[in-house]
This record gives C-alpha cells, sequence and structure tokens, in this order.
C-alpha cells in the first residue's frame, strides 16, 4: 500500500488571511503545478479522493481528469468564527485565541473544530476507505495531510506542525 498525499495549490486569498473550509479558489494560473505532478505521478491503478473543497477539486481534474471521488472528511480545518479574518487580527485581536494557539490540538475554534476533531474525521476516513492491497492519491490540505501524517508516522499531534507540507508537492506514505 502506498498513499501519495497532495495538498492543493496556492489560493487567491490575501497572505495571512485564515481560510481552512473556506471554499476559496486556487490562484488564477496553475497550470506549472499541474505539468509537475503529472510528470511526478504515475496514476496506474490507484484510487483517487479529494477534499471536496474546490482548490483541491480543481487541481485533481487538472491532473486526474474525472476519475475520483470527494469525501468530506479530507477537507481543511474548520476556523469557525475566524475564517476569512487576518491571523495577525486573530492573534491580537481574539480574547479566546491564546487558549487555542497553546492547545490547538484539544481547544475548539469558536464556531469550528479542535484539530483533534480534524485529526478523528481524517481517521475516520483511514479506517473507512484505505485498505492494505490497494494504492492512492489523496488531494487535500495541509492540516489533512499532517493528521495522515500523524497516524501513519507515529507523530504526536502537537509536533505534527513541524512538518513541512509544501503546495502542490507529493508526500508518499508506505
Amino acid at each position: 500500500m502506498a498513499i501519495t498525499l497532495i495538498r492543493h495549490t496556492p489560493v487567491d486569498v490575501p497572505k495571512g488571511t485564515c481560510y481552512g473550509i473556506s471554499d476559496v479558489m486556487p490562484v488564477a494560473d496553475i497550470s506549472e503545478y499541474v505539468a509537475r505532478l503529472k510528470a511526478q505521478l504515475n496514476i496506474g491503478n490507484k484510487i483517487i479522493y479529494s477534499s471536496p473543497l474546490k482548490r483541491c477539486t480543481i487541481l485533481a481534474k487538472e491532473v486526474i481528469g474525472d476519475d475520483f471521488k470527494t469525501d468530506n472528511r479530507l477537507a481543511e480545518l474548520n476556523f469557525g468564527d475566524w475564517e476569512g479574518d487576518t491571523w495577525s487580527n486573530i492573534f491580537n485581536n481574539r480574547s479566546e485565541s491564546a487558549a487555542w494557539f497553546n492547545d490547538f490540538v484539544r481547544i475548539t475554534v469558536p464556531g469550528g473544530e479542535s484539530y483533534m476533531q480534524q485529526y478523528k474525521r481524517v481517521t475516520a476516513f483511514i479506517h473507512d476507505i484505505i485498505k492494505p492491497d490497494n494504492d492512492y492519491i489523496i488531494f487535500a490540505h495541509a492540516g489533512t495531510i499532517r493528521a495522515f501524517l500523524a497516524y501513519y508516522r507515529y507523530i504526536p499531534l502537537k509536533d505534527v506542525f513541524s512538518v513541512d507540507v509544501d503546495y502542490a508537492t507529493p508526500i508518499t506514505i508506505g
């Protein structure tokens, strides 16, 4: 079994914006990312899934075509009331932000979810979908990919954000 995880391309939002589960668009020109991924990936008979958010499905469609399924459990963290705000404003002006930044694993974002809740979504996907005799390609988000890495590489959730997850760059498990 091999799982190839691919983060979406950069998105068309101002730098420093919190956009988690918001369905934002990728940058206008993703052709360089698509060409690179097509050259790197061996699609073969792999099973392909994507987050349902446009920044992932657009990339998946450009690289793979229509032969993929979406699953809501692959979506990015729901930042609730913080969606669309700037990280600097969240950090400096939100009364609940200090608690979340100190324990993002367990503390729930107002109107959203904690990283543990996202991790449980992703591990439910793993248990329901991933089978040891198949290979997979999954188009997702940095938080989702880190949840896969935490699960398969036994990385503590509090430490998993130290792992770099670059845009449109395959990470393979297995």
